[in-house]
């Protein structure tokens, strides 16, 4: 015999998810400080070693499934030789849920003249989970029930473009780039009814994973300096 049983979520459930969500949030933003102070020497060693080694903050335009989002950026690294240069980047991803992706970054130079200098670029790291609130899953669209429940985990991020380099200065190149990405991430959920079929002392507290795979054009800008 199957019995109509009204669930609804008991105030330790509300109380733990919303722990979780503050842990997870709280976790990121360490994350996230300890790379700013992690690129700090480069940025320094950058202008010191002018020949050797460059620093790139930069802003790129996501363009993907009918969206148009931000992603600044900032890229230090070396030049091993005339063609190849080897660094590490970070940057905020908005694109659909917001992400820190950590990354390292290959350039290869196919033209180098006075004036300008053309290169391939490929970045490959992985994407740091960092959700907005309103980005989670919930369990009811009932507005005095949206309580977040859902634990973002990271994934692949990856891009290769080519962009170039237009000297201004001494010391400063514009940088203009276009490129193809793409980002994944987990998201791990449970589902919650207020009406379900059950029997009695049955659980009906399910955890689901989704897999996000969002792919779109990169246009980037920046200084090189």
């Amino acid at each position: 015999m199957i019995t109509a049983i009204q669930q609804h979520p008991t105030y330790w459930q509300l109380c733990r998810y919303k722990s979780n969500n503050q842990q997870s949030q709280n976790l990121s933003m360490k994350r996230v400080l300890f790379i700013i102070f992690f690129f700090a020497p480069f940025c320094l060693l950058a202008q010191e070693v002018q020949k050797k080694w460059y620093i790139t903050p930069q802003v790129a335009l996501l363009q993907g499934d009918r969206q148009l989002q931000a992603q600044p950026a900032l890229v230090s690294g070396i030049r091993l030789s005339s063609r190849w240069g080897l660094g590490m980047g970070v940057g905020i991803d908005q694109y659909k849920i917001r992400t820190v992706p950590v990354f390292a970054d290959l350039r290869y130079r196919l033209l180098e003249a006075k004036k300008n200098s053309i290169f391939f670029y490929g970045q490959l790291g992985y994407n740091m989970p960092w959700a907005k609130e309103d980005q989670h899953r919930y369990f009811s669209t009932n507005p005095a029930f949206q309580i977040d429940n859902s634990q973002f985990t990271g994934g692949r991020y990856v891009e290769l473009g080519l962009a170039n380099e237009f000297k201004l200065t001494k010391h400063y190149r514009l940088l203009l780039g276009v490129g193809y990405s793409e980002k994944r991430q987990s998201e791990y959920y449970s589902n919650f009814s207020i009406w379900s079929w059950a029997r009695p002392g049955e659980n009906t507290d399910n955890r689901n994973k989704a897999t996000y795979i969002f792919r779109r054009w990169s246009f980037r800008v920046g200084i090189t300096l």
